[in-house]
């Protein structure tokens, strides 16, 4: 606490957050945990917790700033309404004072969280808020193929993403005020917390509840989200190996409890089953399945066509008449049997 007395309230600072196997989820919103937090404790409480993401946390952060933002723009419009003389065009002007009293901070979260769940030209998923019910009842939702969906009620994967997301853009925003997002003239600069703002963000196991499609874009969504923040994630996914290109990225094994960095590894664009095989070191096959196909293979070169041919029909019930395998030994015995 004390290392952070001579730091200037408005001064940008780095951000340093672990995000362990098991700390991404939604967990139900706790009225309770809405307290005000200081500048200092929105960005680094918990940070290095590995169960330390709270829902409620988020939900209090987003909804204080949405509130704001509501309530800013009830009052331009009843200042507006005070002083109309009937010549207003009031679609305009409503969606004016939209734009006057909207939260760059909320505009953040959400273009951030829509950007990841989203992929490149589709809006599957919109306009993310709180809604309130007429007897005080409170959800935040977002509108899934203009269906209106409460956050708990997303896929495993997308609550995953939502919450690493919106935690992340959270504490970002809060650690750099200095950023200056509009110029002298009022126009926006293009810059945002999200894409200045640097740091250093630890993630176990990234590809967890992830759909094998979003396994191969989380990575690049998170480095062009955040192009500042240096991410260190642990992972299996070959899906997620193939997608990254190696001047982006440098690669490191964990042999028999030592890290050790890979040279020289190709893995950008090779299929799945090669790099499970030859980087990962993990049989493409089960070992009873590749015993039969040994097997199969001695019957092969032994001319034993008869009960090769056998062997081809066990398998194909499980491997179907498609599998790489099946061709070629029938090739095999086609071929040897009009030598």
């Amino acid at each position: 606490k004390t290392s952070f007395k001579n730091i200037r309230q408005d001064e940008n600072l780095p951000v340093l957050v672990y995000y362990g196997c098991n700390a991404i989820f939604i967990d139900s919103i706790d009225i309770e945990k809405r307290v005000h937090k200081t500048r200092i404790e929105q960005i680094y409480d918990y940070a290095l917790e590995p169960g330390r993401f709270s829902f409620s946390e988020f939900y209090a952060y987003f909804e204080s700033k949405y509130k704001n933002q509501e309530t800013q723009k009830a009052s331009l419009l009843e200042n507006v309404i005070k002083e109309a003389d009937g010549n207003y065009d009031w679609e305009i002007k409503v969606n004016e004072i939209g734009n006057l009293a909207r939260s760059p901070e909320l505009e953040w979260i959400s273009e951030a969280i829509l950007q990841v769940l989203n992929d490149e030209g589709t809006k599957i998923f919109e306009n993310l808020r709180i809604d309130y019910g007429p007897e005080g009842e409170e959800a935040m939702k977002i509108d899934k193929n203009g269906h209106p969906v409460e956050i708990a009620q997303m896929s495993a994967g997308e609550k995953m993403l939502f919450a690493l997301i919106g935690d992340l853009a959270m504490r970002l925003i809060e650690a750099n005020t200095e950023v200056k997002w509009f110029d002298e003239f009022g126009d926006p600069t293009g810059k945002s917390p999200l894409t200045e703002g640097k740091g250093i963000v630890l993630i176990d196991e990234v590809d967890l509840h992830l759909h094998p499609k979003w396994q191969r874009k989380v990575i690049l969504k998170l480095k062009e989200i955040f192009p500042n923040v240096r991410f260190v994630v642990t992972t299996h996914s070959p899906f997620i190996l193939q997608s990254l290109k190696p001047q982006d990225i440098s690669l490191f094994k964990i042999d028999l409890f030592q890290l050790k960095k890979l040279e020289n590894e190709f893995h950008y664009g090779r299929d799945v089953a090669s790099i499970s095989n030859n980087l990962q070191g993990i049989s493409i096959r089960p070992q009873e399945i590749k015993n039969e196909l040994m097997i199969m293979y001695n019957l092969i070169d032994s001319n034993e066509f008869e009960k090769a041919k056998e062997k081809i029909d066990f398998l194909s019930t499980y491997l179907s008449d498609f599998d790489e395998d099946i061709i070629r030994a029938k090739t095999f015995i086609e071929f040897y049997s009009n030598d």
